[in-house]
């Protein structure tokens, strides 16, 4: 998982993407138990390597303006936890809370991936 913290980091990590690659958006609050335990389901996901996709968290406590700008730029109301899913900058799918397991993150990128 690649942290960013601000508009031009994200922006720059986009620019070195291929296109077609999944990128998952992780919004994480450390305050949050919740979000500690989206985080483990993530992190287990993460474990297996693809080229097909990159995940990229976000600190919503640390990095609250940028969390709101990910909000904006992607047209999807912040939660946190959350996970947005987007291929060259679309939104393809977003869940949060309770939601984020690794089966529902495996099943998702799965799907894209035949598509």
């Amino acid at each position: 998982m690649i942290w960013v913290s601000s508009n031009k980091e994200f922006q720059d990590f986009l620019k070195k993407q291929n296109e077609g690659k999944i990128i998952i958006l992780f919004k994480h609050s450390t305050r949050c138990p919740v979000s500690a335990q989206a985080y483990r389901e993530i992190a287990r996901f993460s474990e297996v390597k693809s080229e097909d996709y990159e995940i990229v968290g976000i600190n919503v406590i640390n990095d609250k303006a940028f969390s709101q700008f990910i909000a904006a730029e992607t047209g999807i109301r912040h939660e946190s936890p959350q996970i947005i899913i987007t291929r060259d900058n679309k939104v393809l799918t977003n869940f949060s809370h309770f939601q984020i397991t690794i089966e529902k993150i495996r099943q998702s990128v799965n799907q894209l991936l035949i598509h």
